[in-house]
């Protein structure tokens, strides 16, 4: 996968119902192992301009989508919301056609006005 960063979240187990702590990798922004949580600003570097004032979807991936509570393997892919650089959101991603189509499968600009 090469360089990527991590994004904290806290996951709802869809079997058990508790909750538990993961990563999500995902590349955007200086890409250096940085690690985030939502509501953080991306590190960014002049080549991220692409991204610099734009509202953006990431694809991110969890490391480990095993609940250790009861073992049940949970959603694996996920989309991160990033409004000029700040990480707003995230929820399971779906539909993973967008990111085949633009930017390596990394992200692609959000059309604020179809939400």
């Amino acid at each position: 996968m090469g360089a990527y960063n991590l994004l904290h979240i806290d996951v709802p187990c869809k079997n058990c119902k508790k909750h538990f702590d993961a990563r999500l990798q995902f590349k955007c922004g200086d890409t250096w192992q940085y690690d985030y949580h939502v509501g953080d600003k991306l590190q960014v570097t002049f080549q991220d301009r692409e991204i610099i004032g734009y509202d953006i979807v990431a694809y991110g991936i969890i490391e480990n989508a095993a609940c250790p509570f009861c073992g049940f393997l949970n959603q694996d892919e996920y989309s991160i919301y990033i409004d000029d650089c700040k990480i707003t959101r995230i929820d399971e991603a779906i539909d993973i056609t967008p990111f085949l189509d633009s930017n390596d499968g990394r992200f692609f600009l959000r059309d604020k006005s179809s939400e």
